[in-house]
């Protein structure tokens, strides 16, 4: 019959999609191991595996195509919500529980002996679109980095969620129905669950391509100590601020500070510490400064801000602040605990600024005098 070798055709091409999909799985991240990575990979495999002892029915007994072939198939399912899932959020105790039900009652329905097959599959065909809703729900609404690529993932998937569980409660009520039954509607879900096959794979590798590469502009952007823009993204920005103040006729503050005797602190306390001590210098810092301002490490024990749309009195209340505060403050050793003092240099932007190295060099000439005139001082020029 033409529809039925439609319908072998479509899980035959499934079983070789998800085998070769898990053999791309492997290839692709051999070196580079993410979360959840092997368990997707062998998710694949064994849905492949499913599927190909479903499509030998009639062929080999049927309690290895429909009960094993099924169990393989769909706790591959299980396995790959779970790694949908955790492109979202984190897997929890809770949702590990979740999944794992729905993979003992999966095996419950295959195993079962006297339950008819339109149940079985009215049954697993839910539990399928559970496999799929869940992701869904939460790459749509709840991811913890958002996308337009997991939202595109989520809609898709419960797109086929919906599909696989109104077509399970539909073939309940259909009697002498089985999963090659040839029918128009049998075809059409087996599409849809070969489009969540696609969808899911591809969306799954480009999500976690999509991380990668928001990590790696995050450390090229990034100091690791202190977790605050490094010296390229701060001058990108400062750029960005000056041109903005310019256009817009706005005052523009530029701040340096620099912690005093920042080497005699490596050599008392130890470099630990001095990165401890630079740790809690951003945080308070942090605490002090605007949303609007911009806070980051130019290097060694070296600091830059730039504060828009401040006058000049206000920068300097700012930096008056951040250097009591700083002066106050406890960094904590194993033993004891020591304090630190900073020397800030502040200027404003002038008319005659052509570039912000201009800027820069007033500001650090201020913060060079700072420094000369006994430390733990403000400098305005």
């Amino acid at each position: 019959m033409p529809e039925l070798l439609h319908v072998k055709t479509i899980i035959i091409f499934m079983a070789i999609g998800n085998t070769l999909a898990a053999i791309l799985v492997l290839l692709a991240v051999h070196k580079r191991t993410l979360h959840y990575d092997f368990l997707f990979m062998i998710s694949l495999a064994v849905q492949g595996a499913g599927l190909s002892l479903i499509f030998l029915r009639g062929i080999i007994p049927y309690t290895l195509s429909f009960s094993v072939g099924n169990s393989l198939y769909l706790g591959g399912m299980v396995a790959e919500g779970v790694c949908l899932l955790s492109l979202a959020t984190t897997v929890t105790k809770r949702w590990r529980l979740a999944f794992t039900i729905i993979f003992f009652a999966q095996l419950l329905v295959c195993w079962a002996p006297t339950l008819k097959d339109t149940f079985r599959i009215c049954v697993g065909s839910i539990l399928l679109g559970c496999c799929f809703g869940i992701p869904a729900i939460f790459l749509i609404f709840f991811a913890a980095r958002p996308s337009i690529l997991q939202k595109f993932l989520g809609t898709t998937l419960a797109f086929c969620s919906f599909f696989t569980i109104v077509r399970g409660s539909f073939f309940y009520f259909i009697s002498d129905y089985n999963l090659i039954t040839p029918n128009f509607l049998q075809i059409v879900s087996l599409l849809t669950q070969a489009l969540a096959m696609f969808v899911a794979i591809t969306g799954y590798i480009l999500t976690h391509w999509e991380f990668l590469y928001k990590d790696l502009e995050l450390l090229a952007s990034t100091d690791p100590l202190t977790g605050v823009p490094n010296r390229r993204t701060f001058f990108d920005n400062a750029k960005q601020e000056l041109n903005r103040s310019v256009r817009h006729n706005h005052c523009l503050a530029f701040m340096m500070i620099d912690v005093d005797h920042f080497k005699n602190i490596n050599d008392n306390y130890g470099h630990h510490n001095g990165d401890n001590a630079l740790k809690a210098l951003t945080s308070r810092s942090k605490n002090i400064l605007r949303s609007t301002d911009f806070f980051g490490r130019l290097g060694g024990e070296e600091f830059g801000i730039i504060m828009p749309e401040i006058s000049k009195e206000q920068a300097v209340i700012v930096a008056e602040r951040l250097r009591c505060e700083i002066a106050e403050m406890e960094v904590n050793t194993d033993q004891n605990s020591f304090q630190i003092t900073v020397s800030i240099g502040v200027t404003m932007q002038t008319a005659t600024d052509k570039s912000l190295e201009e800027i820069m060099q007033r500001a650090d000439s201020a913060l060079y005098t700072a420094k000369k005139s006994g430390r733990n001082k403000i400098v305005i020029v």
